[in-house]
């Protein structure tokens, strides 16, 4: 139920004459720096026509990381750190995440602690490093498209609904407020789409056609099968009605005859 699975059975079904592979190459924890060394070193001797690039929640943590620890607050996240017992025992890591997340539940309206951000600078180093991700995956002329990224906080919500959808962000993230991690993957959207027009990339939108509950979100960022299957209609929607994509497509499909 991986939505890389379920975009490849789509487009299996809407091409039926083409024999459609492909790698889910996707690590967790993965930036779009290690992205870029993953393509190099091992995606490329595979020799893909089409890559799809889907980033912006690990880029977003590292650079909120950075801020925190240039404005001097990282010191005091010595308390979102595992201790011993949890780096031996699960049962212990389990229990005190679940405290860590209980706290990041009732602090997410607090400003005390939070990073300072500079909207106009906010996302520049992710803009330098999609950038080079998707001018490294276009090389020798492959098609490449690029996904806008879906989470499951929206402003529309609630702010009990924004507390439940952004516990998983605020654990990762705990010098970020509601109002921060909104402006953040808004702005790294923005960035999306600017790469995309930049590179000539394929753009892939609606984020917000997968709807900001638990029905389809596991967590802050990570899908249920519900919402993987709407993720993957998205990219199969936009990809099959994408003149560059079908071309592409249809290319390597009579390479294969």
């Amino acid at each position: 139920m991986a939505w890389p699975n379920l975009v490849v059975e789509g487009l299996r079904g809407r091409f039926p004459g083409i024999d459609i592979d492909y790698v889910n190459a996707a690590v967790p924890g993965y930036t779009t720096q290690t992205s870029l060394k993953n393509l190099n070193y091992r995606i490329e001797n595979l020799h893909p026509d089409i890559v799809i690039i889907y980033h912006a929640t690990n880029d977003l943590s590292q650079e909120v990381w950075k801020l925190a620890e240039s404005q001097g607050l990282t010191p005091s996240s010595s308390n979102n750190q595992p201790s011993w017992l949890a780096q031996h025992m699960l049962l212990w890591d389990l229990a005190e995440k679940n405290i860590r997340i209980i706290f990041a539940q009732h602090t997410a309206e607090s400003e005390v602690g939070r990073v300072s951000l500079d909207e106009k600078r906010f996302g520049e180093s992710f803009r330098s490093d999609l950038g080079q991700l998707v001018e490294a995956a276009s090389s020798g002329g492959r098609t490449v498209a690029v996904v806008t990224f879906s989470a499951r906080l929206r402003p529309e919500q609630s702010l009990e609904e924004k507390k439940k959808s952004a516990v998983s962000a605020l654990f990762y993230m705990p010098f970020m407020s509601l109002d921060g991690l909104l402006f953040g993957y808004k702005r790294y959207n923005e960035i999306i789409r600017e790469v995309a027009r930049n590179h000539n990339a394929i753009l892939i939108e609606g984020e917000n056609l997968i709807p900001g509950d638990a029905t389809h979100f596991v967590d802050s960022v990570h899908f249920t099968d519900t919402g993987s299957r709407l993720m993957a209609d998205r990219v199969i929607n936009s990809l099959s009605t994408n003149p560059d994509f079908v071309a592409r497509l249809q290319l390597a499909g009579s390479s294969q005859n």
